[in-house]
């Protein structure tokens, strides 16, 4: 038996004892291996602490990556062509919430997601958005420098200097502490 290959509009046609096999391109690549276009300069959270807590890789927590649309268990975001506004939609919600960098701060804007939670740092504000209420809410630091956000299913924690910050999904709101004054 020997195969035949007929090139018709792009496709290729294989067939082999009067079966036929056809292979069509896909438009996209596999969803974990699409390229996200980070402006010049800029680099993405990765490694130990992007997507959960203690290390790992947030496709482990059931993030896809198509690029500028991300999507986790329960949560759909989208980032603006400029990285300067992202909206987030829930599934338990159905709409979709949009957060806009303020003035003044320096972008793009960077997601990490987990299942219940997307967020990101804009200079001294730092934005989450709980797939259980729906909303986006925001805390201030004191310091406007990178901060190593940990991320697990339902919470958000990081620290500077003394002050702890945390954020839960299912009320939606943030706490901090500062263990040294407290």
């Amino acid at each position: 038996m020997v195969a035949k290959r007929f090139p018709i509009a792009g496709i290729l046609l294989l067939v082999a004892a009067g079966v036929g096999l056809a292979q069509v391109p896909t438009a996209l690549p596999p969803p974990s291996t699409v390229p996200t276009p980070i402006p010049q300069g800029f680099t993405t959270p990765t490694g130990p602490n992007f997507g959960n807590s203690g290390g790992g890789d947030p496709l482990a927590q059931g993030v896809v990556s198509y690029g500028d649309f991300l999507t986790s268990e329960n949560l759909f975001v989208a980032l603006g062509v400029k990285r300067d506004r992202i909206w987030a939609n829930s599934t338990k919600h159905g709409a979709w919430q949009r957060q806009v960098l303020p003035n003044g701060a320096l972008g793009p804007i960077v997601p990490m997601l987990s299942p219940n939670i997307v967020c990101f740092q804009a200079g001294k504000q730092i934005y989450a958005f709980s797939a259980y209420t729906g909303g986006w809410s925001s805390t201030t630091i004191e310091v406007a420098l990178p901060v190593e956000m940990q991320l697990a299913e339902d919470v958000l924690w990081f620290r500077q200097d003394s002050r702890i910050y945390t954020y839960c999904a299912k009320p939606g709101n943030w706490s901090t502490v500062d263990i040294a004054r407290d």
